[in-house]
C-alpha cells in the first residue's frame, strides 16, 4: 500500500512503513479475546459471590453477561484491562508458564496466588480505578444504587467503605491468577536488586 501511494505522489516519499503486518493484524491484537473472557469471568464470579450473600437477582448488576447493561460490561472490561498495571504495582508481570527458567527468569519467581498484603494494596488500587471510571462515566454518589440514573452509594474513599464492600475489591484482585490461567499465563515477581 505504501509503495503504491509513494509511486503516485511526490509528497508521500517521506512516509516509511515499520513493524510486522502479521503482528499488527493478528487475531490477538484485533480481537483481544482474553480481555473479553477475563471480563466475563470477573462478572460471573461477582454474581456468584453476591448470590451467596443473598443479593436480589433484580439488581441490574446480577444479570447474565449477555443481558448485562453495556455500562456495566465496560466496567468489567476496564477492570480486566487494568490487571497488568496492578501486577506492576507489586513488582510482578504476567508471562507464559516456563518449564525451566530462562537466563532472565533466574531473577524472577513464580507467584501462584495474591497474598493478603498485596491483595489489600491492589484492592485499594482497584477501588480507586473503579471510582475514577465511574466518575468519568458520569456516575454520582447517592443513597441507593440506580444503574439507569448512574447513582451508586459506594462512590467514596476506601476509608469510608464498609468491610463488606472492601472485600469485593479484595476478591477481585485475588481472582487475577485464575484469570491469567485462562490465557495460559502465570504471574512472575522480579527479585529486588537483580536486573
Amino acid at each position: 500500500l505504501l509503495a503504491e501511494v509513494k509511486e503516485h505522489s511526490d509528497g508521500m516519499t517521506q512516509i516509511q512503513g515499520f513493524g510486522s503486518i502479521e503482528e499488527a493484524c493478528s487475531a490477538n491484537v484485533v480481537i483481544d479475546d482474553s480481555l473479553n473472557e477475563f471480563a466475563r469471568v470477573i462478572h460471573e464470579t461477582f454474581v456468584e459471590k453476591r448470590k451467596k450473600e443473598g443479593r436480589s437477582l433484580a439488581d441490574p448488576s446480577m444479570k447474565p453477561w449477555q443481558e448485562l447493561d453495556p455500562d456495566l460490561k465496560e466496567s468489567n472490561w476496564q477492570q480486566a484491562e487494568h490487571i497488568r498495571f496492578k501486577l506492576r504495582a507489586i513488582n510482578c508481570h504476567a508471562g507464559q508458564l516456563q518449564e525451566r527458567p530462562t537466563i532472565t527468569g533466574v531473577s524472577e519467581s513464580r507467584v501462584d496466588s495474591i497474598g493478603d498484603r498485596d491483595a489489600l494494596k491492589l484492592a485499594r488500587i482497584e477501588h480507586r480505578r473503579w471510582l475514577t471510571e465511574r466518575s468519568l462515566a458520569g456516575w454520582k454518589k447517592g443513597h441507593t444504587k440506580d444503574v439507569g440514573r448512574r447513582i451508586h452509594p459506594d462512590l467514596k474513599s476506601w476509608e469510608e467503605l464498609t468491610e463488606a464492600v472492601r472485600q469485593y475489591d479484595v476478591d477481585a484482585v485475588k481472582l487475577i491468577p485464575e484469570l491469567l490461567a485462562l490465557d495460559k499465563k502465570v504471574i512472575y515477581r522480579s527479585k529486588k536488586g537483580i536486573n
